[in-house]
């Protein structure tokens, strides 16, 4: 019997089940040892935006992080990284020689996240992508 593909928010949802699968950790509140991914620049994150991934499944979605040159990321207007599990978009502002100064675009969910509008400075090895909105 032949079975069509399953639809993108299916193939989500069976990542998300695999990763919980492959996770060692009680579920407590937020599901420990799994990463938050944004995926819209807001300051008023849909939830509908937002999925939570295994740390196993980020360097599948990120195939190259930490490969970004410089000027990549000056001809992006965003970028991603890594806040302590928190993936989060940050509007670039000066680009130096060792990374980017940038604005935090998105609203944190999780505490210890830096806050909406912030100032961080993100060196290149922990970019994980860019975009240009």
């Amino acid at each position: 019997m032949e079975t069509s593909r399953p639809s993108q928010g299916t193939l989500e949802h069976e990542q998300v089940i695999r990763c919980l699968r492959n996770a060692k950790r009680t579920i407590a509140g937020i599901i420990p040892g799994l990463w938050m991914e944004q995926r819209n620049v807001s300051n008023m994150e849909p939830s509908s935006n937002i999925r939570y991934t295994c740390s196993e499944c980020i360097k599948e979605m990120y195939p190259r992080a930490g490969s970004f040159t410089p000027d990549e990321v000056r001809a992006a207007s965003h970028v991603k990284a890594n806040f302590d599990g928190e993936h989060m978009w940050l509007e670039v502002g000066k680009v130096t020689d060792q990374g980017v100064n940038g604005t935090v675009a998105n609203e944190p969910e999780r505490s210890g996240s830096p806050p909406y509008d912030a100032e961080v400075f993100i060196v290149f090895s922990k970019i994980e992508d860019v975009g240009k909105f």
